[in-house]
Parts: structure tokens; sequence; C-alpha cells
């Protein structure tokens, strides 16, 4: 990245953007500085040399690769009838 980082500098000097998205841990380094961390500042607004307003987010195919958690279990009902007729 620090071989592109001229070109993305001169890029966004001239655009001039109000809000950059940073999608992941290399785009948000890279325009932020190593102490970024996705998971920590994700969509926190922050101030970078390149934009006044630049938001970090995942990657979106890291979504896809991320585990699946299993479904929450139903809430445990209860088959004693004293509790049941407090409930009433």
């Amino acid at each position: 990245m620090a071989a592109c980082r001229p070109w993305l500098a001169s890029e966004l000097t001239i655009l001039q953007p109000r809000v950059l998205v940073a999608l992941g841990g290399t785009a948000a380094q890279t325009l932020l500085g190593s102490s970024v961390r996705v998971l920590r500042d994700r969509g926190e607004i922050i101030a970078s040399d390149f934009c006044p307003q630049t938001i970090v987010t995942v990657y979106l195919s890291s979504l896809l690769r991320a585990p699946t958690k299993p479904p929450a279990p139903p809430p445990a009902r209860s088959s004693c009838k004293t509790c049941a007729s407090s409930r009433s």
C-alpha cells in the first residue's frame, strides 16, 4: 500500500471528499494509521489526513467468511403447574 499512497493522496486532493469509507483493515490502516482496528473503531467518524470524516467498517466479503453463530435456544418453559398458574 505504501507504493500507492502518493497516487491515493493526489486523487483525494483533487476530489476533496466530504466522507471516506474504509472497507476493511488494510484500507483503514492506510488512511488512518496502524492503531486503527476495524471491530473496535467500526462506525466511528475519525478525521484523517485525507478527509475530516472517515468511517471504518468491515470488508463485505469478510461477512461471508465469518463463522455463523448457532441460533439462541428458545426461552425455557416451565412445566410446573404452580409456576404456570402464578403467571395468569
